[in-house]
């Protein structure tokens, strides 16, 4: 089996993985419209540790998803 990093078919299911992470954290949803009501409560300073937590909460799950993905493949 090939498993060169120039192999196509390696770049596709990551490509696709990528996009679809796109599009999901950049539609608005709770965390979007929960940021958006922070920042007008309590100022944008005071709400950056809050989108740093989200931040790092996506992060955290997209990476989760993946990792479940590759181990299924």
């Amino acid at each position: 089996m090939d498993t060169s990093l120039a192999d196509p078919g390696l770049w596709r299911p990551l490509a696709a993985l990528l996009l679809a992470s796109a599009v999901v954290m950049g539609s608005p949803g709770p965390s979007t419209i929960s940021l958006t009501a922070v920042g007008a409560s309590f100022g944008i300073r005071r709400s950056l540790p809050y989108a740093a937590g989200l931040i790092a909460g996506t992060i955290a799950v997209l990476l989760a998803v993946a990792a479940g993905l590759v181990a299924l493949v």
